[in-house]
């Protein structure tokens, strides 16, 4: 081969070069490698972090609000690293010689336990999340780094909005002065055979078909003054509705009149209406139920004020129109909680001819002209605002001799109250008291358990119930007593945490 030849020949060349360069394009290739593995790790670790900050401040300022003054910052941060572990997706491991905990994450990375600080000041609840781990330098090594660090914090501070007003609709018709249980529904049955009032037609009682109740004792004329007569087969027929259908209504306790005593002062009283009554103990009524839970509701918000004045309360009630029991007329409500309290207690029922109707359309068209739109919660003068309806759902109302409007709140009317309310920024809550059934009673069977006992299911009044409140959620049935109690504690819950507010 000549000496040109061996000069102008470049093959193999490449491969001369390609040696060359090999080493820093492998050493690129891992960078890039490593690199990714970091950019996961740190993503995995970030978003562990929020979740873990975001979770442990909402249940502990939860359990806080829920009276849990002692542990609620152990049961956040405890819930905070459960989460935090769940996200990384990691399993843990414990150094036998350190006892130190790590989370070995599918990307090859590792987290230590992060650290998860809770406090309060007022109404406002901050989670810190500090965290701290590693992502491995595979192809880094041959420059010389060994692992890539990786720290971050977050901070989630919930607001809780915590100024709120809530107004309490209680139903306090006819139908909810019936027995609250079945064994109420039969004494009151059982009593109320001997009484004057057992003719009235508004009842349909001479339709009774339920079993012939024993003779009375005695029984009383209505209004002749002609002294009581001894055995006296009963005049009509029993009821379980503890109102008042007549003009003679006036409980007057201990006089011997005892046309003056009418349905509602036998439940109360059962020895009032014969002597071989007085064995008998006071039936509890549906709206006594009621009455009690709204006060235990009443002190629980009491109890439970994270600042001062942070309820305002207003109640009223509701048959053939609407009454406003606290505060005074003129005034939407009050953070003078223990008057409120008194002013439950003190409530009665009806006592005027036919007002033991259930108007609800009018009623809640009178009540969103009393109230004014919400606000955000955030200063006093700006409550969130909230409406709960406890109620057994049906509607009554018109004359009784003319003809009533009788059916679900699910009238026209009735869907329009529902939405004005809404339309206000007012949240309604429904406590739905289902209708207990009151064997033989003609005025239930004609006019009530087509709406109870029929289908579709759930029933017309469920759906209608369920259409007036804010959200699904935010309707709750509840049969017995404690259900009842139950329920609004559950609503009031919902309304104090409904609209927290959270920051990072």
């Amino acid at each position: 081969m000549s000496r040109r030849t061996i000069t102008e020949d470049r093959r193999g060349a490449v491969s001369v070069l390609f040696a060359g360069a090999a080493v820093p394009i492998v050493g690129v290739i891992g960078l890039a490698i490593d690199f990714s593995v970091l950019t996961q790790a740190r993503t995995q670790m970030a978003l562990a972090a929020d979740t873990a900050a975001l979770s442990s401040v909402k249940v502990g300022s939860n359990d806080f609000a829920g009276g849990d003054t002692a542990n609620w910052q152990t049961v956040g941060q405890a819930n905070g690293l459960q989460w935090y572990g769940a996200q990384v997706g990691a399993a843990a491991t414990k150094n036998p010689k350190t006892s130190v905990v790590t989370y070995n994450l599918r990307s090859g990375a590792s987290s230590g336990v992060p650290s998860v600080a809770l406090s309060r000041n007022g109404v406002q609840f901050t989670s810190t999340v500090i965290y701290s781990g590693s992502a491995p330098a595979t192809f880094s090594g041959m420059f010389g780094v060994s692992s890539f660090p990786i720290s971050g914090q977050v901070t989630v501070t919930l607001s809780l909005n915590a100024y709120i007003n809530i107004a309490l609709l209680l139903d306090n018709s006819s139908s909810m002065l019936i027995g609250s249980t079945s064994s109420d529904i039969n004494t009151m049955q059982t009593i109320t055979p001997c009484a004057p009032e057992s003719t009235n037609s508004g009842q349909s009682t001479s339709a009774w078909t339920g079993p012939t109740p024993a003779n009375c004792t005695t029984s009383y004329t209505s209004s002749s003054g002609s002294p009581p007569i001894a055995n006296k087969p009963p005049q009509t027929a029993a009821c379980g509705f503890a109102c008042h259908w007549s003009n003679d209504n006036q409980t007057k306790s201990g006089q011997p009149d005892y046309t003056q005593y009418d349905y509602y002062a036998l439940a109360r009283n059962p020895a009032i209406g014969a002597p071989n009554f007085s064995t008998y103990a006071a039936p509890s009524l549906r709206f006594d139920v009621v009455q009690a839970a709204t006060a235990n509701v009443i002190a629980t918000m009491q109890t439970s004020e994270l600042i001062t004045n942070q309820f305002g309360l207003g109640v009223f009630e509701f048959n053939s129109s609407l009454t406003q029991v606290y505060p005074a007329a003129g005034t939407e409500a009050s953070t003078d909680l223990a008057s409120g309290l008194t002013a439950v207690q003190g409530i009665t029922t009806p006592v005027v001819v036919n007002n033991g109707d259930t108007d609800f359309p009018d009623s809640m068209t009178t009540l969103a002209s009393v109230l004014t739109k919400g606000g955000d919660g955030s200063t006093p003068s700006t409550p969130r605002k909230n409406l709960f309806i406890i109620t057994d759902g049906i509607q009554d109302y018109g004359t009784r001799t003319v003809g009533s409007t009788m059916g679900p709140f699910s009238t026209t009317a009735a869907v329009n109250a529902c939405t004005a309310i809404k339309s206000m920024g007012i949240s309604i809550y429904v406590l739905y008291t289902p209708y207990t059934p009151l064997p033989y009673n003609p005025f239930y069977a004609s006019n009530i358990a087509q709406f109870v006992n029929t289908p579709p299911t759930p029933n017309k009044i469920v759906q209608a119930l369920q259409a007036c409140a804010t959200a699904p959620t935010d309707f709750f049935e509840a049969d017995l007593p404690s259900q009842v109690t139950t329920g609004l504690q559950t609503l009031l819950q919902s309304a104090v945490l409904s609209a927290a507010r959270i920051s990072s």
